[in-house]
């Protein structure tokens, strides 16, 4: 895998714990 490809999964792994931290946190509810 390239460099370029590695950062956009690495910035999408990041987005989604973020969301994870969000629902942790219950800012968003089902």
């Amino acid at each position: 895998m390239n460099a370029t490809g590695t950062i956009t999964m690495t910035m999408r792994e990041l987005d989604r714990f973020k969301v994870i931290q969000d629902v942790a946190d219950g800012k968003f509810k089902p």
